[in-house]
């Protein structure tokens, strides 16, 4: 072939070259409509816009407030450009580079006190391998594009202690996982779920009797589970998250009515007002949670007429037999409720108690006359033998016979055995 034929070719070639490069410039500096750069987009045969093609890798972080590329993307820089991008300015950016199809992934944990160690969870041979394409990026540079959700991640509604979380959450377990949660494994959960800070109501009731919790907690029943819960209807996911409560629920301290009408004394206004958290409760709840004492409260030792007709005189915090705590604020009303007058009344006293007899501590304590009290008389004074202790009916009998000469009344009187 001639020589001119070659050069033809070569410079036609070289034209062909040329033609393609200035128009790769062109669209590099295309505008839209108001003069901004376009993002890309391209036109089909009829004149309608198509999908930007994606040129340029996608930008992995959010763009807004970062609109000066050049501060991290530039020669000197965390991450220096190629040199064919030498001399293009911010407005070129957006013509090749978009943001990664559905966004950046976001942080699903809080951060506080885990900034600057996300290696420890995130790396080769830890909790969650990176991408290929984080290979070899420092730590620092992680929240520069991951940012948190800014959604708490779910609590653990329950202790952990002696708990294996994919016992229960997993394929085979009582809660499925969500699809993102696939491939997770058991040192993961607590990486991003804490424990609650408010745990679950504890069980204020007996469960040896009241074993089946949807008998009463389920919707339409006795109580009404919250949405929260639907579809719980079983024991076992009762007892996973709720535990028996420390505190046992109040014993009822007296005998049960037989009509169980607990709210005709237990209520708003009524003897005893109810605690908020029974706003709603009615009498077929009390007993559910509530059981009678097998204890049930100290009888009344004495009559009820005369000086005794308030239980307050000598029943208050300033009276003879102080209150216990669990009593304050009672009222004489309350009293007969719970304690009954005893059948068996205190023994009567055998001698006269006028002003001048002897005080009784004299002949009724350690080495007198009469001995030890009982044990339920410990710290009792003077001042309280009387209020339950009378003179015996009809009276003391009288001595028919002179006393003179006759100082030994244990000659002719023996005791009973």
């Amino acid at each position: 072939m001639p020589h001119k034929a070659y050069l033809f070719i070569a410079i036609f070639a070289l034209l062909t070259v040329l033609a393609l490069l200035s128009a790769s410039c062109e669209r590099d500096t295309q505008t839209d409509d108001n003069g901004e750069p376009d993002n890309g987009d391209v036109v089909d045969d009829n004149g309608g816009d198509l999908p930007g093609e994606r040129i340029g890798p996608d930008i992995p972080h959010v763009t807004e407030g970062r609109d000066d590329c050049l501060v991290c993307h530039n020669t000197r820089v965390l991450w220096p450009v190629p040199a064919s991008h030498e001399g293009r300015g911010n407005a070129i950016c957006p013509t090749c580079h978009q943001m990664i199809p559905g966004g950046v992934t976001h942080i699903t944990h809080d951060i506080e006190g885990r900034r600057g160690i996300c290696d420890q969870c995130h790396a080769a041979g830890s909790l969650t391998p990176l991408p290929v394409s984080h290979e070899d990026r420092p730590v620092q540079t992680c929240l520069m594009c991951h940012e948190e959700i800014g959604i708490q991640a779910p609590y653990i509604a329950h202790a952990v202690e002696g708990w294996v979380c994919t016992n229960c959450h997993g394929d085979e377990g009582l809660l499925d996982l969500p699809a993102d949660h696939e491939g997770a494994v058991e040192p993961m959960c607590q990486a991003c779920h804490d424990v609650t800070p408010v745990l679950p109501p504890g069980i204020t009731h007996n469960v040896e009797k009241n074993s089946s919790c949807p008998v009463c907690h389920a919707t339409g029943a006795m109580v009404d589970l919250p949405a929260s819960h639907e579809g719980r209807d079983s024991s076992i996911w009762c007892r996973t998250c709720h535990t028996l409560s420390p505190v046992p629920t109040p014993l009822i301290a007296h005998e049960a009515t037989e009509d169980g009408a607990c709210t005709s004394c237990h209520a708003a206004g009524a003897m005893v007002t109810l605690p908020a958290t029974h706003n709603g409760r009615t009498d077929e709840t009390c007993q559910v949670c509530h059981d009678v004492s097998t204890v049930m409260a100290t009888l009344i030792a004495h009559g009820l007429g005369g000086e005794m007709e308030f239980c307050s005189t000598c029943h208050s915090a300033q009276g003879l037999v102080i209150l216990p705590q669990s009593h304050a604020d009672r009222t004489d009303q309350t009293c007969l409720v719970c304690h009954k007058v005893s059948l068996v009344l205190p023994t009567g006293v055998p001698h006269p108690v006028d002003d001048d007899h002897r005080p009784c501590s004299e002949c009724h304590s350690a080495g007198q006359m009469v001995g030890v009290l009982p044990a339920t008389h410990s710290n009792r004074t003077d001042a309280t033998c009387e209020l339950c202790h009378s003179v015996v009916s009809g009276g003391v009998p009288q001595i028919p016979h002179k006393l003179e000469g006759r100082s030994d009344c244990s000659v002719c009187h023996t005791p009973s055995p």
